[in-house]
């Protein structure tokens, strides 16, 4: 009797939750529940969010790569400007090097009226093409070296190289115009070779400097940095 009675009870309970949910209702699926749970409406969605995202991901690596090739043809052309311009200051650098040295020689070995005279319109033109460009070659340094105002390295260029360049000048101006005079030039062959070897060692100390500069422009590795900074020290101690 005991487990009649509460079969009945559980058989009760049934009943009353089937006639509360015929009372209430069962909670209606809307069309677009019952599409949201589909498993090709769920495919679907998956793939618009995937294509969107990879859209957006692709639409950034794409211009960072264009900004990035960008960036790399610009460093590439100031690299080209940098060595065009390097290579013209070195030709201007070395040609007076060398019209000091011949000139030099001349007067040493007191060589025949003709020869000097020759070498001394030789030099003459130089030293003009030189007074006409140095301005230019300083404003030019000074974009290579990315400065808007005057640079170490034209100071380095005027108080260094311009300036052993003149000590040679007035001594062989000086040995010329005595030896027109037909007077023995006073001519002191070991401060000239001092000061032309001077010249010439400050000339491939600013070239080289000038050339590892444009070669590492773009490049801001630590590395780098310490280079540039020997690089700078070995320039002063060349030719300050």
């Amino acid at each position: 009797m005991v487990h009649r009675d509460n079969l009945d009870e559980i058989i009760s309970d049934e009943e009353i939750r089937q006639r509360v949910r015929q009372m209430f209702g069962e909670p209606k699926q809307s069309k677009i529940d019952k599409l949201s749970r589909h498993p090709l409406a769920t495919m679907f969605v998956g793939f618009l969010l995937t294509w969107g995202i990879g859209g957006i991901l692709t639409g950034k690596i794409s211009a960072y790569q264009l900004e990035n090739q960008k960036k790399i043809e610009q460093v590439k052309v100031k690299r080209e400007e940098g060595l065009k311009a390097i290579k013209e200051i070195t030709e201007l650098m070395y040609t007076r090097y060398t019209v000091s040295v011949l000139l030099a020689s001349s007067l040493k070995r007191n060589a025949p009226l003709e020869e000097l005279k020759e070498r001394k319109n030789r030099y003459d033109d130089i030293y003009l093409k030189w007074n006409s460009s140095i301005q230019n070659t300083q404003f030019t340094i000074r974009g290579l070296m990315d400065d808007s105002a005057y640079s170490e390295l034209e100071s380095v260029l005027e108080f260094g190289l311009v300036a052993h360049f003149n000590n040679v000048d007035k001594v062989i101006t000086n040995g010329y115009d005595m030896r027109l005079k037909r007077d023995s030039p006073v001519y002191d062959s070991l401060y000239i070779k001092k000061e032309l070897a001077a010249c010439l060692d400050c000339s491939y100390a600013i070239s080289n400097y000038l050339w590892m500069r444009t070669n590492l422009y773009g490049n801001v590795k630590n590395n780098s940095i310490e280079f540039v900074k020997k690089i700078e020290r070995e320039l002063y101690e060349t030719c300050m």
